[in-house]
């Protein structure tokens, strides 16, 4: 997979790094993203890990967090 972006979350102690892992399948040109911990070993080897182990992050998901924080502004 090649990896296209990546997205980071840590603690105030710099501990417990998240991850979220945006790749493309380079067969079939499918994009997948994946979220998991950073070992802080190094960025490159985080990603490739989290890409490899990680929790699929769907579409769906995605979207379902975007509508949560952004939700429809109701008129008044």
């Amino acid at each position: 997979m090649k990896i296209i972006d990546d997205i980071w979350f840590a603690n105030f102690q710099g501990m417990n790094t998240i991850g979220i892992v945006i790749g493309e399948d380079e067969v079939t040109g499918e994009r997948k993203a994946y979220v998991g911990f950073g070992l802080g070993v190094s960025r490159r080897d985080d990603m490739q890990s989290i890409a490899a182990n990680g929790a699929k992050l769907t579409p769906e998901i995605a979207a379902r967090i975007a509508s949560l924080l952004n939700p429809p502004k109701t008129e008044s």
